[in-house]
């Protein structure tokens, strides 16, 4: 029968997952389109070591299935596509990784994930304010897609801003109201306010400019400086 060629080959033999020449020599006899001797077959026409043509190069289960999940891919037929540009992924995973941690394709692309908006319903509660802590969170919390800029990419993602919550209101307090606020906090200095604001979008940038002609005298009488404060 006619052998494959090298590439045809090399996509076969990866998609069962073998794992040394000995293995190949025994599944070899029930696949006569594939050479028994492939290092002299294919010289000179691709083959490099067996570990290439094996595809032991090939990322781990879990790392595999770390990185599919990544790109937010929702079927077999979205990974055939995107596989064909990342050659670390074998062509059959369901093959490749069997015995390996596969279970199916549901599990390997994440799909036990929530949705964006459930996902958004979780998260915002508990107050995260940066990627960076949202990371440390997520280890915790495995339903949880560890880059949703991505797995959310077209399902309704937009900025981490919104996703956490952090999506400033468009109505600031009025002034009496802010005034309140602010000095219950017991801020000394407009340095002070500036690094405290960062956390209370309901509040003014630049109060000064804000609240001018809304009640505004200066920077002692709105943080409290003054009187019997």
């Amino acid at each position: 029968k006619t052998k494959l060629l090298f590439e045809e080959a090399q996509q076969k033999v990866q998609s069962f997952g073998l794992r040394s020449s000995t293995e190949y020599q025994v599944w070899q006899k029930d696949h006569p389109d594939m050479p028994g001797n492939p290092e002299d077959f294919y010289r000179d026409k691709g083959w490099t070591n067996w570990d290439d043509f094996l595809g032991k190069t090939k990322l781990l289960f879990k790392e595999a299935q770390q990185k599919v999940q990544s790109f937010g891919l929702r079927s077999s037929t979205e990974y055939q596509v995107w596989q064909k540009d990342h050659p670390d992924m074998p062509g059959k995973p369901q093959e490749f990784f069997r015995d390996k941690g596969w279970t199916n394709w549901y599990d390997f692309l994440g799909k036990v994930k929530l949705l964006f908006e459930e996902a958004q319903q979780k998260v915002q509660p508990f107050g995260l304010r940066s990627s960076r802590e949202y990371l440390v969170w997520q280890k915790d919390h495995p339903d949880m897609s560890s880059t949703p800029h991505r797995f959310f990419r077209g399902k309704g993602w937009t900025n981490w801003d919104d996703f956490l919550g952090k999506t400033k209101p468009t109505t600031k307090l009025l002034f009496k109201e802010a005034q309140q606020k602010v000095q219950s906090f017991g801020l000394r200095s407009r340095a002070e306010y500036q690094v405290w604001q960062k956390d209370h979008p309901d509040m003014p940038g630049k109060p000064q400019d804000f609240y001018r002609d809304k009640g505004w005298t200066n920077w002692d009488g709105f943080l409290g400086k003054t009187g019997n404060f």
